[in-house]
């Protein structure tokens, strides 16, 4: 099962990247079909389908909150025709690129959401005020 994990952090870390199921399934050392089978069995989907997610959320953070065109984010995430991408996105979010883009900043303007950031919890403690603890009273 690590070596599962290990492949499927190499697939989302180079999800951009040209990257062959043969070369994940080196990482695993499995046989490709064998690592198709088990990492659909473990996870649910397939390698490709994993690929295909990771994308597809690297594309709505970046349609979210970059100023690239819907082209030129088609190609940071790796696809290599626009058509290709828009369906690819219509099928996983219900829209398309620009609605997408459209509908989020609407919301950010509006207040309805914002970006999520994650902070590691040591750096909060570490620079978070500081605040007097209260005693309780008995």
């Amino acid at each position: 099962m690590a070596r599962l994990i290990e492949a499927r952090e190499l697939l989302s870390q180079r999800c951009v990247d040209d990257l062959q199921l043969k070369d994940a399934a080196e990482v695993a050392c499995l046989s490709p079909f064998h690592f198709e089978r088990l990492f659909r069995d473990a996870f649910g989907e397939t390698p490709h389908q994993f690929k295909i997610q990771r994308r597809l959320e690297m594309a709505r953070r970046l349609l979210s909150v970059t100023d690239l065109s819907v082209s030129e984010v088609c190609l940071e995430i790796g696809y290599r025709s626009l058509g290709s991408f828009s369906s690819q996105f219509r099928r996983m979010a219900g829209c398309t690129p620009s609605e997408y883009r459209l509908a989020r900043r609407s919301q950010f303007a509006l207040g309805w959401a914002k970006p999520k950031v994650f902070v590691p919890g040591c750096m909060v403690a570490r620079y978070a005020p500081a605040t007097p603890q209260l005693s309780r009273s008995v």
